[in-house]
């Protein structure tokens, strides 16, 4: 996205469509619990073990897995995603990106993209960056603000564990607009 047309692109908007194959998304309305395994969750009945300790905390994440069932405009756009990955790869320091991974390398047909972002960042890894409130509708019952400072563990949601959700329109002059959900301000993002 430009504002001016001397400014440097800040954000890249990609469209891609596919069926949503899973999702973790917010509210968060409860404290995240463990799934286990069902002789282990008989043993635990009557006690609090099955909540997750907040060491575990920086793994709570929001995203979908999107799928294209072997749809070939799918599979183009996942090529052209890797491709992207590779050029950015070589830009950082060898490890420093984490590797793509496909996600069923053993069935191509059926490839699938995970798009995930944090909740929280552990504090010693957010140096120099600033919390920030979470958006609206994710948390509304302050569960994820109660977790940062809890067990003696201390986490952060920084602008990068931000998600910012849009919905498509088009104007009276038929653009395409994203727009956050209920927004009715036209100063929006037009593709």
């Amino acid at each position: 996205m430009k504002r001016t047309e001397n400014e440097d692109a800040e954000e890249v908007i990609f469209t891609i469509q596919g069926i949503i194959h899973a999702k973790e998304l917010p509210p968060i309305m409860l404290k995240p619990r463990y799934v286990r395994e069902r002789r282990e969750k008989e043993t635990d009945k009557g006690n609090n073990k099955n909540r997750i300790s907040a060491y575990r905390y920086k793994f709570l994440r929001q995203g979908i897995t999107l799928t294209g069932l072997g749809s070939p405009t799918f599979m183009r756009a996942v090529d052209a995603i890797k491709s992207i990955h590779r050029r950015f790869d070589r830009q950082f320091e060898e490890g420093a990106l984490e590797a793509w991974a496909e996600y069923r390398p053993d069935e191509p047909e059926t490839d699938r993209i995970g798009l995930w972002n944090r909740y929280l960042t552990p504090a010693r890894e957010a140096e120099g960056m600033q919390s920030v409130p979470f958006l609206p509708g994710v948390d509304p019952n302050g569960t994820l603000r109660g977790m940062s400072q809890e067990d003696g563990m201390s986490y952060v949601h920084t602008e990068d564990n931000q998600v910012h959700y849009y919905a498509t329109r088009r104007n009276e002059d038929g653009h395409l607009m994203y727009v956050p959900p209920n927004n009715t301000d036209e100063t929006t993002i037009r593709k």
